[in-house]
């Protein structure tokens, strides 16, 4: 499928009706919109130009490299919308990032696509993207969750430690919520995946000549593999980055300060 200059100029024409309903009736987010747009423009125009020189040279010291750094962008994102100030975090998330990405990018690649030999740009880089993505705002609800249990429950813990339960025991209890609504989000996310995303994609790959039986397969097994993928990183960057929430004596220290603002109001 080839997109052609007129095409796409006939798909920006489209842009009138949001400006149009903006401007009628009067709401005040011409700028807001506006800056969304140019941002959302310069992040594909990005993307585009790394992707595009990674497929054409296609080297795996180039697109591995890659790939963590997208880890690192990820959890700097992740930190972000979890509202988790600070970079001492930044390290463990996307080692944990990094890991779960690879391992299960390249178990779908591998023994699911039977991709062979090295995979290429055009087979890995996709394959992390959608796991990174989906991961990201997996994960940052997590983190969000699990900070914020500890900014604002702290007297739990410490109730817990003081009857008895040990470090761990008590940390997690706030880690069990965590993990909680990553279960939440992954099971909502599978019950509206096929009025959302999931169209897109098999239109997509059937687009590509893959059959239809194939397409619904693949978006079943990748909705799979972004599960264990989220339910991985989460745990694994709790585990990593918890004990920044501690002093050397187990007592809570630091959580509000790593708090954005508007989380411990």
């Amino acid at each position: 499928m080839e997109l052609s200059l007129s095409g796409f100029f006939l798909g920006l024409l489209l842009l009138a009706i949001p400006y149009y309903i903006i401007a009628s009736m009067g709401l005040r987010l011409m700028g807001k919109f506006t800056r969304a747009l140019l941002l959302l423009i310069v992040k594909l125009a990005v993307v585009a130009l790394c992707v595009a020189l990674l497929v054409k040279v296609d080297s795996p010291w180039l697109n591995f490299p890659f790939v963590l750094l997208m880890a690192v962008l990820a959890g700097a994102e992740m930190l972000h919308r979890a509202r988790v100030k600070g970079w001492r975090l930044l390290l463990p998330v996307a080692v944990a990032l990094a890991v779960s990405v690879s391992v299960f990018g390249l178990y779908v690649l591998f023994l699911v696509i039977h991709v062979p030999g090295v995979p290429s740009a055009s087979c890995l880089l996709p394959v992390a993207g959608l796991l990174l993505g989906h991961v990201t705002i997996v994960g940052g609800k997590a983190v969000d969750t699990f900070y914020c249990g500890l900014a604002y429950h702290g007297r739990l813990y410490d109730y817990l430690r003081s009857n008895g339960a040990t470090h761990r025991e008590a940390v997690d209890s706030f880690v069990r919520r965590a993990m909680t609504r990553v279960i939440s989000t992954e099971a909502a996310s599978m019950v509206a995946i096929v009025g959302g995303s999931a169209p897109v994609l098999m239109w997509a790959l059937v687009l590509s000549g893959v059959g239809v039986i194939t397409a619904a397969a693949l978006q079943l097994l990748l909705m799979i593999a972004l599960c264990a993928a989220s339910l991985t990183a989460v745990a694994l960057a709790l585990r990593l980055a918890r004990h920044y929430a501690f002093d050397d004596y187990d007592r809570l220290a630091h959580v509000k300060e790593s708090m954005t603002k508007d989380e411990t109001k």
